[in-house]
């Protein structure tokens, strides 16, 4: 039973935006959720029962193994900006980072990297922020977050490694990230270049 209730409730959330039907799980299929499924169904209660229209979240997998994107219609915003999990290789290891393709303008001059802190799944990670295109849309600015410290890339990389959904905040709210594909790309990606 909690397989069949996860293996559908993953598939709505990754393909659909959340609906109130969708949100509103019974306490005792709630019970059987992992952690992290269930605080995403209590965070798309919250939306809806704002006014908004939940979240939608597509995993690694359903990305073809580049990315995970996710998206929050809360009552204010249609169009609301896209959050973003990237890994990459320096050519000798697996990264990951984050982007919000939104205006982006930095409050400190000087150097284009400023410190911030990001709170993954309720810790501290420490992160630099700038701004950059969009590679796809010149138009279109991004905020890109890097993690500093081998501590903090290890705590995310294991967050994203053993959870359904890990909670990412970038100083304004928590935004959920579908890990679907995650290990896959992790282990692809974390392959040295020859």
């Amino acid at each position: 039973m909690i397989k069949k209730i996860l293996t559908s409730f993953t598939l709505l959330l990754t393909v659909t935006v959340t609906t109130s039907e969708a949100a509103r799980l019974t306490d005792s299929e709630l019970a059987e959720l992992p952690a992290s499924a269930k605080k995403l169904v209590l965070f798309n209660r919250d939306i809806i029962d704002r006014g908004g229209k939940g979240t939608k979240s597509i995993s690694f997998k359903d990305t073809n193994y580049q990315f995970s994107i996710t998206a929050i219609y809360d009552a204010k915003n249609n169009e609301p900006p896209m959050h973003i999990v990237v890994v990459s290789s320096d050519g000798n290891e697996a990264n990951i980072g984050f982007k919000i393709v939104r205006k982006c303008t930095l409050t400190e001059q000087g150097d284009p990297l400023i410190n911030r802190v990001i709170r993954v799944d309720g810790t501290n990670i420490s992160a630099a922020m700038g701004c950059g295109k969009d590679p796809s849309n010149q138009g279109v600015t991004q905020e890109v977050f890097v993690l500093k410290t081998q501590a903090g890339k290890a705590y995310v990389q294991k967050q994203f490694s053993e959870n359904p959904y890990v909670f990412v905040d970038f100083g304004s709210g928590e935004v959920p990230f579908a890990t679907d594909g995650f290990n896959a790309l992790w282990q692809r990606t974390d392959e040295p270049a020859l």
